[in-house]
């Protein structure tokens, strides 16, 4: 056996988790079967993800997670936290990208992973989300694009308006 293999060995030895595939491949360690490359490499993966998460206790509490729909701010840049309507129902987020970038109208665009940088703590207060809505012509919770003039001072649309 390799080290790799001894690595996979003395790991699942020790697991007490609940994770149900290093579960199964405990279960047949224990009954006497041996492990096959792609076993080995995907209970070490499990192994790096379960050694960084107990460095991450170790260090503190992990921030938590945002947890509802908004505008969010991190420093000078603004996110959009939204529900995913067709799948899987979980919330994502977008950043907005500025008025220059695409001829003269604000955007926001999908960035894969921002969420989980978000904390409830960026969340925006309705009234900074209404005056970032005035200054850009946006709707501060649904980001179209506002052509009322009262809406536009406001910052919000009549219908987001009625929501919160």
């Amino acid at each position: 056996m390799g080290d790799r293999t001894n690595d996979a060995l003395d790991f699942l030895e020790t697991y007490t988790g609940t994770f149900p595939f290093l579960v199964s491949i405990k279960e047949r360690v224990d009954a006497g079967r041996l492990l096959s490359p792609k076993q080995v490499a995907a209970v070490l993966k499990c192994m790096a993800v379960e050694n960084k998460r107990a460095e991450q206790k170790e260090d503190g509490p992990a921030p938590p997670d945002v947890v509802e729909a908004g505008m969010y701010r991190v420093n000078d840049t603004i996110y959009k936290v939204q529900k995913a309507v067709h799948g899987s129902g979980r919330l994502y987020a977008k950043r907005l990208v500025p008025p220059d970038e695409f001829g003269g109208k604000a955007e926001f665009v999908y960035e894969p992973g921002t969420i989980k940088m978000l904390v409830p703590a960026d969340k925006m207060t309705l009234d900074e989300a209404r005056a970032f809505g005035a200054l850009y012509g946006t709707c501060c919770v649904c980001g179209r694009t506002l052509t009322d003039e009262k809406s536009i001072e406001r910052g919000i649309g009549p219908v987001c308006e009625g929501r919160v």
